[in-house]
């Protein structure tokens, strides 16, 4: 119950802050899909992931969030698998 209602008030708040510039929750997340990062290594083999400057639509989103972006994030060498394994053997159809 706490995580749903958790995600109802996450929801709500984009959408408080959205309505302005005329955006819907779907459409704001969907733009700040190109949010990345671009690893950097220096030369003591230390790295950290560099935060290039948003494009202007993700940036009025996180303006409207009161949210400011850092420059740049520590690499901690953690590897996270995100999508789905495909089976080593497909079946032909």
């Amino acid at each position: 119950m706490f995580v749903v209602m958790l995600a109802y008030l996450v929801r709500r708040e984009l959408e408080r802050a959205w309505r302005p510039l005329d955006m819907t929750v779907e459409e704001g997340l969907d733009a700040l899909k190109t949010l990345c990062t671009m690893t950097v290594t220096v030369d003591d083999g230390h790295s950290l992931h560099q935060i290039p400057a948003p494009r202007p639509n993700s940036q009025q989103l996180l303006d409207a969030l009161d949210i400011k972006m850092p420059n740049a994030l520590p690499s901690i060498n953690i590897m996270a698998d995100t999508k789905r394994k495909l089976p080593s053997r497909r079946k032909n159809d």
